[in-house]
């Protein structure tokens, strides 16, 4: 009898948890927001610039993505490349959201209660 790898489980469960994020394309600019990237300093700094949190974010852009929600999470995918910018300066408006060269992309984690995952 073979014992279930919970430990593997766990943490592929756990990784898994880590890649829950968004990506947008602008044109050639590509934007990516990872949970595994958000340090504490970074949730702090955009709960304090937005009142919410990065979590919130993407589940908005998943549901009902709009141009403040995708400003706010570029400026995020610029500060977790080390771009200091300002989210006031962060340039996304409803033209570019409605471009042809505007693609979103949200990865949420897979679900594999399977013991052998």
């Amino acid at each position: 009898m073979t014992r279930p790898k919970v430990g593997n489980v766990a943490e592929g469960k756990r990784n898994a948890e880590l890649d829950t994020g968004v990506r947008f394309t602008v044109g050639e600019d590509v934007h990516e927001v990872r949970i595994g990237d958000i340090t504490p300093r970074l949730a702090r700094e955009v709960r304090k610039a937005t009142g919410s949190s990065v979590m919130q974010l993407i589940q908005e852009a998943s549901e009902a993505p709009d141009i403040d929600t995708i400003a706010t999470l570029i400026w995020v995918a610029q500060r977790i490349k080390g771009v200091e910018v300002d989210l006031d300066d962060v340039d996304f408006d409803y033209s570019s959201m409605l471009s042809e060269d505007f693609d979103i992309t949200v990865a949420e984690p897979e679900v594999d209660d399977s013991p052998e995952a």
